[in-house]
């Protein structure tokens, strides 16, 4: 759970060191619409961010999916020591200024932005590093893929679908960035380390 107590009035799409400016935000709370909320038995996407179910953080100690999100990224990105250190300190709901203080503090290489910029999430696509995301009431997630109609996403409530049953998310792509946007402030983040290769289709 994260909580939507400020974002900030700044038009930044990379960032390792950063200086923000705080305003407040407020969210409505209403129940977001998930469109075509599994994909079809036997779907194959080409995802960015393929974490293997038996690696994936679940949300945990009663809503700290904001750090789990941040744990995936971490594992996803090969940094596994650092994954398990942010989950043996950090837990419960989390906002963007906060987050992004303690990446710093804990020297972590990471790049966000705050204003809902498209071609940052393409970015982390396309370099595969995934995203985190504010989406959904109170909730976060990871972006694991994009393409010309579909967002793909992985959340943190439902880790343990079987894989061949498809259980990521995928929300047509023009709503998704509208929503995101207008209605979650536009905030979404990543950890600059170096990914696995992709998986080869046979």
């Amino acid at each position: 759970m994260h909580n939507d107590r400020s974002d900030y009035h700044a038009n930044i799409s990379l960032a390792i060191i950063a200086a923000v400016i705080v305003v407040a935000l407020s969210i409505d709370d209403a129940n977001i619409q998930t469109q075509f909320a599994d994909l079809p038995r036997g779907t194959q996407v080409g995802l960015a961010m393929e974490l293997p179910p038996e690696l994936r953080t679940q949300n945990y100690s009663g809503g700290s999916c904001v750090h789990a999100s941040t744990i995936n990224l971490l594992i996803w990105q090969g940094q596994e020591d650092l994954a398990k250190w942010w989950r043996e300190n950090y837990s419960g709901g989390e906002y963007s200024d906060r987050l992004l203080r303690r990446m710093e503090s804990a020297n972590l290489r990471y790049a966000y932005t705050t204003s809902g910029d498209e071609k940052f999430l393409e970015w982390c696509v396309r370099t595969r590093r995934g995203a985190g995301i504010f989406w959904k009431t109170k909730h976060a997630i990871n972006v694991v893929g994009m393409d010309d109609q579909y967002v793909y996403v992985l959340d943190n409530n439902y880790v343990d679908y079987p894989e061949d049953q498809g259980h990521y998310e995928r929300y047509e792509r023009s709503y998704f960035l509208n929503e995101w946007r207008n209605r979650f402030g536009g905030f979404s983040f990543t950890l600059v380390y170096v990914p696995p290769p992709p998986t080869p289709f046979l």
